[in-house]
This record gives structure tokens, C-alpha cells and sequence, in this order.
């Protein structure tokens, strides 16, 4: 009896196992088939499709993303029905692409982030202009030159990330993003042309780096910058903000910030100035005893 009442038992627990096993087995099943249905119920679906190049094409998905496939040079046409759309909220520029048409995004003013490739080589005037919802952007590596306004406006802008082999930033391409709180200037950068950080409000420093050739007017009506570091040999205007700011300079007051070359030169020439002085006083203290000699002499 008792050997019977054993294997009874063993029968029971290896049912008992078989059961949750199948029951286990079902119930993977089933969640497979449901997250398998909510991927193709997420998935988004095309809105509508369009030519933007030679050799591209656009999909505008039904979650608002705006998707650029092809080569070469693209931007949104006129007749286009996206063109200066709201109806995107982010914009993929896929591998292959190389050029953003002049105007060829602009007045996306819903747009909140691009994701731009690194095969792009050229970013036209007023390429991203006025994407005034745009938060972030990194410009990829293989770009050289940052054209004319091609940010301009971009006013909820608070991050860009310059590549690091960047020569040249165009007029007005970052005029007036007045979210922009830090940016940083690669080293290789050689020119900065007029107004390209005018009316960046948020900004609070900016270090000017050493290989500067060419710096044009800029940085006005930036009222939240207080610190600015030249590197280069190029002197800047500093901006007073119609008078609501006062610039210094080594402690003293200025409103112009000299280049590298020239603050040495300043250094050099008010220590030549202090040897003069010196000197000076010296040659009047040696006149002194040798007058005060004479008149002792006289005297006796």
C-alpha cells in the first residue's frame, strides 16, 4: 500500500508539472500574439509621398515624422503640399543625402528635432531657418560651412553641436536663437561672419578660439552674455545692449576686446612705459643729489 500511494503521488506532481508547463506555455503564446499586434498597430502608416530631389523622395507618417530617402541635394518644393508645413514634428534625413537645398526646410515651425546623416556635406542658406519649436540639432562631421541664416529663428534652440572640423560660420546662421544657453567653437574654425550670434539672449559665454582670421561684428543684444574669451588675434565690438551693459576689460572699462596680439602688445607697452617712468624718476633722483652736491659745495 504504501509503495502504491507513493507512485500516486509521483503520478499527481508530474501532472501537476505538465500542467503548469502548458499553462505557461499558453500564456506566452497568447502575450506574443498581443505585443505582436500592438507593434503592427503602432507601426506608422504613410500619409503622404512626395519627390524633394533629383534622387530623393519624402514620406510624411501619420506621426508626424517626415522621412528623406535618396542621394544627393533635397528640400521641400513650393508646390509641395508639406511645404513650410505644421503638420511635422520631426524630420529624418537618412544615410545617402548630401546637400540641404537653400529654403529647403524652412518655416517648419512645428518641427522639434532633425536627424541629420553623415554623408551631408552641404547645409544651404535658410536650409533650417525659423524651425521656431526646434530644440537640438548636431551637425555632422562632413560639414564645412555653416551657410547664411541657416538657422536663423530657430527661437526654442537651446543645443548645437558643432563638428569638430568646422571652418566657417556664414552671417546670421544662428541669428537670433535666443534659447541658445552653450555652444562651443571648434578650434579650426577660421571665420565668423557678421551677425552670426546676434540676439542669442541665453547665451552666457563664448570662448573665441585661436585661428581666427576673420571676426566680423557680432554678439549684439546678447543679454545674458558675461563672459567672452579671445583667443584669436582679431579684436570684437563689444555691444553694451543700448546701454543696459557695461563691458570690462583687465578691470577696466572697454568696449572694444583686443585680440591675443594685441593684449601683449598693451602688456609690453605699459611695461616699456613703467621702465620710462623709472628711468625717469631715476635720472631726476641722480640730477637731485647732483644738483643738491653743487649747491652744498657752493655753500661751503
Amino acid at each position: 500500500m504504501k509503495n502504491g500511494e507513493r507512485k500516486e503521488r509521483y503520478r499527481f506532481v508530474v501532472r501537476k508539472e505538465d500542467l503548469m508547463k502548458k499553462t505557461l506555455f499558453i500564456f506566452l503564446f497568447l502575450l506574443s500574439i498581443v505585443c505582436f499586434t500592438n507593434i503592427q498597430t503602432s507601426a506608422a502608416s504613410t500619409v503622404a509621398k512626395g519627390k524633394c530631389g533629383k534622387n530623393a523622395t519624402w514620406i510624411l507618417t501619420d506621426n508626424k515624422v517626415l522621412i528623406i530617402k535618396g542621394k544627393g541635394a533635397v528640400g521641400i518644393s513650393y508646390k509641395s503640399p508639406i511645404y513650410e508645413s505644421d503638420n511635422v514634428k520631426k524630420i529624418v534625413i537618412c544615410d545617402g543625402i548630401t546637400e540641404i537645398k537653400a529654403n529647403g526646410f524652412r518655416y517648419m515651425e512645428k518641427v522639434e528635432e532633425i536627424e541629420l546623416p553623415d554623408s551631408l556635406k552641404k547645409i544651404g542658406t535658410y536650409g533650417f531657418s525659423f524651425l521656431s519649436s526646434l530644440k537640438s540639432v548636431r551637425i555632422p562631421k562632413g560639414i564645412k560651412n555653416i551657410s547664411e541664416g541657416a538657422f536663423e529663428k530657430c527661437r526654442a534652440l537651446k543645443e548645437i553641436i558643432l563638428p569638430l572640423k568646422l571652418k566657417r560660420i556664414g552671417e546670421y546662421a544662428f541669428y537670433d536663437c535666443r534659447s541658445l544657453e552653450k555652444i562651443t567653437i571648434p578650434k579650426t574654425v577660421t571665420a565668423i561672419k557678421w551677425g552670426a550670434f546676434d540676439k542669442c539672449r541665453a547665451l552666457k559665454a563664448i570662448i573665441l578660439p585661436q585661428n581666427i582670421k576673420l571676426l566680423e561684428n557680432n554678439f549684439v543684444d546678447c543679454l545674458g552674455l558675461t563672459t567672452i574669451v579671445n583667443r584669436s588675434n582679431k579684436s570684437l565690438r563689444l555691444d553694451d545692449c543700448k546701454g543696459k551693459k557695461k563691458w570690462k576689460v583687465n578691470g577696466k572699462k572697454a568696449k572694444i576686446l583686443p585680440g591675443k596680439r594685441q593684449q601683449k602688445q598693451t602688456r609690453f607697452l605699459s611695461r616699456l612705459h613703467m621702465i620710462c617712468v623709472v628711468e625717469k624718476q631715476w635720472e631726476n633722483c641722480l640730477h637731485r643729489i647732483a644738483t643738491e652736491k653743487k649747491l652744498t659745495c657752493r655753500m661751503r
